[in-house]
């Protein structure tokens, strides 16, 4: 597996980068959705509701507690109040860079999603609502419960995707969002990345709660 992924804390510790939570720096330069650094590749990119007017890039990596904290409190609201109805296209790429554990469960996303994109979105579900048990886990282990999910929970072959995941079939996907993020200047996560119209609006680090989403991207109920 490719070990690139703590150059992009720019010095920090994985452990400070989880616990301080995403104190990332901002990509301010380029205005355009097509010419945005954190766009590149967009197309390869786990996305829900597709060709809305506004667009969230959300770079976020499965180990880390603040995104936890955003896909757990603001995540839902988001998909039920702007994503669901159209309003909002929402493109999760994932980042290796918090805990270890986290690099053996970002190659499992990456290979189910390559073989079904429905399967993806509950196996994202999953790491975040049981990310506690898995502070400690080693690839092994990371393997395996990720496993009996897939099994019990997705229609996707878990042993395939799992042999996928050990042999890193699919860290070329992996490897653009590390591209893609250090381009942008993210240096820890969650870092989103606001679009609206084609254009540009803002990037903003943290967990963010639902009603920032919805004003800075025009939404404000």
């Amino acid at each position: 597996m490719t070990r690139t992924r703590r150059s992009l804390l720019a010095g920090a510790t994985a452990t400070a980068a989880a616990v301080a939570g995403c104190l990332g720096g901002d990509s301010d330069d380029a205005e355009s959705f097509d010419d945005h650094p954190a766009t590149t590749d967009i197309g390869t990119q786990p996305t829900l509701s597709v060709g809305a007017p506004a667009t969230i890039v959300a770079f976020e990596d499965p180990s880390c507690r603040s995104c936890r904290r955003f896909e757990t409190e603001t995540f839902p609201q988001l998909r039920s109040e702007l994503i669901a109805p159209g309003d909002v296209t929402f493109v999760y790429r994932t980042l290796d860079i918090t805990f270890p554990w986290a690099e053996p469960a970002a190659q499992v996303m990456a290979a189910t999603y390559a073989a079904d994109a429905d399967a993806f979105w509950g196996l994202k579900e999953f790491y975040y609502d049981e990310q506690p048990a898995f502070e400690d886990a080693g690839d092994d282990e990371v393997s395996e419960r990720s496993r009996t999910y897939l099994e019990a929970e997705s229609p996707v072959d878990a042993d395939a995707v799992v042999a996928a995941a050990r042999d890193a079939e699919h860290d070329g996907f992996l490897q653009r969002n590390r591209d893609a993020a250090g381009a942008a200047d993210v240096e820890a996560t969650p870092e989103f990345f606001l679009f609206r119209d084609g254009a540009f609006r803002t990037s903003v680090s943290g967990p963010q709660g639902y009603e920032f989403f919805a004003a800075a991207l025009g939404f404000e109920s």
